[in-house]
């Protein structure tokens, strides 16, 4: 049960979070840890902010914490799955995410995950599977069936290609990059007509063929998209003190006051669908 005053921490924690202010999200999800250390949800919450701003070594220690205080395993292991994979470490993504998928085997986010990490891999053949997996549990997502065409596509499953970008049309009318996809295919197929047909329904939704090509370039697709988030190297070495106090404070059973220290990010939050 929360404490009452930490409870109130972590609802401004989670209104900060959702305002993108992972400086105030931090602040108040710490200072309600302090008031109920004893918080497996607030650990897990904690960790996510860390994450959001690429503390992911410190991100993972606050969920095994969040597991230890008897927080959601399945949850929490998909958490850490994706600090690795952002961490870019993706075997250890990969083992924390199929231990997770043993305990949420219909969970169409994990095998979503688990796509990206073998399509990394060049699993490809797995990463398909998983893709047909993600979307067995949830079948009107267009982002999946996308994905999944665009891995048919590439291997040179033209058909089976077009019929889930059919599909994508149809759930989502508006998705501008899925006539572009399909315009493409269409060139492939040598279906001319039906391909300009498809380029200008992209246009006019407002895609930007150049922006997309830049932003595919897998070389630099992390420097062209800038999702990382600046920080100072005396915020990092702060953070890492404050841990290293918070551990053994742990470890000791003792009391340590000192100073919340908060990590000061300065841009945006980073994207997810990477």
């Amino acid at each position: 049960m929360a404490v009452p005053k930490a409870e109130s921490y972590l609802r401004k924690a989670e209104k900060a979070y959702k305002d993108d202010d992972l400086d105030k999200a931090f602040k108040f999800i710490t200072q309600g840890i302090e008031r109920d250390p004893q918080n497996g949800e607030a650990f897990h919450f904690r960790g996510i902010v860390l994450a959001e701003i690429e503390f992911y070594q410190s991100a993972i220690e606050d969920y095994n914490r969040a597991i230890a205080l008897g927080a959601d395993e399945g949850e929490v292991l998909t958490s850490i799955a994706r600090a690795y994979w952002e961490a870019e470490e993706p075997k250890k993504a990969l083992a924390t995410i199929n231990k997770a998928i043993t305990m949420q085997p219909e969970n169409d986010i994990l095998y979503h995950l688990r796509s990206s990490i073998y399509d990394a891999l060049n699993q490809k053949d797995k990463a398909r599977e998983d893709l047909s997996q993600a979307i067995k549990f949830n079948p009107t997502n267009p982002i999946y069936i996308l994905m999944r065409a665009g891995e048919l596509l590439l291997e040179g499953k033209h058909q089976e290609a077009l019929a889930d970008l059919n599909k994508v049309i149809e759930l989502t009318p508006d998705l501008a990059v899925a006539y572009y996809t399909r315009a493409r295919l269409f060139e492939m197929m040598g279906k001319e007509a039906k391909a300009e047909a498809d380029y200008q329904k992209a246009k006019d939704l407002g895609f930007d063929e150049d922006e997309f090509l830049a932003y595919s370039d897998e070389d630099d697709w992390d420097e062209d998209l800038d999702w990382s988030v600046e920080e100072d190297e005396s915020d990092k070495l702060a953070m890492d003190d404050y841990f290293t106090a918070q551990k053994a404070k742990q470890e000791a059973g003792k009391e340590v006051k000192m100073e919340v220290v908060q990590p000061k990010p300065k841009g945006k939050r980073k994207k997810k669908n990477k």
